[in-house]
């Protein structure tokens, strides 16, 4: 089975660098700009199943890209953004921020690195086992964190002291086979 791993276009809060985590925005009109661009791209590709986290940006985008595939989309909150808690809102620009980030420290009220890797991991593990042998190709829609996740599962965990940070544009696209 082919995974096709897309990261949503970009939102008032990207533009203006504040963590959005679990907080639910929309697509701006870049963003949805974004998300059509995307679509085009992947008009050709085989899109069997769309798996799309529940906040409205993934979803979005998702939608943008199904008008190509008519494909059944699934709604799943094992793909949802980390939950950055206390740090929602905030400036997430400069070198502060990525402490939280990358590091496995605890943010107030809301997941560390670790427990938000797992879930991710956890959430490949179970659609893996779900859906390998019934589709061919399933296009997950999700976000910044949770793509660089994926990334550290498929490529493997970073060393937590020389980690480099995989920078992740909006619309981003990464294509595994499991």
């Amino acid at each position: 089975m082919k995974l096709i791993i897309v990261r949503h276009g970009q939102t008032d809060w990207n533009l203006n660098e504040k963590t959005q985590g679990r907080t639910d925005n929309p697509l701006n009109e870049t963003g949805m700009a974004q998300a059509r661009e995307l679509a085009e791209k992947l008009r050709d590709k085989q899109i069997d199943l769309i798996i799309s986290s529940p906040l409205l940006r993934a979803r979005q985008t998702a939608d943008e890209i199904n008008k190509h595939h008519n494909a059944p989309i699934v709604i799943d909150e094992g793909c949802k953004e980390r939950d950055f808690g206390d740090l929602e809102g905030t400036y997430c620009g400069g070198d502060q921020a990525w402490r939280y980030y990358h590091k496995d420290m605890a943010i107030p009220n809301g997941e560390t690195t670790k427990e938000f890797t797992a879930r991710i991991f956890k959430f490949l593990d179970r659609i893996t086992l779900e859906y390998k042998g019934k589709y061919d190709t399933v296009l997950i829609s999700c976000h910044g964190m949770a793509m660089r996740s994926m990334w550290w599962y498929f490529e493997g965990l970073p060393d937590r002291e020389n980690e480099v940070v995989k920078k992740l544009d909006n619309c981003e696209v990464m294509e595994y086979e499991v």
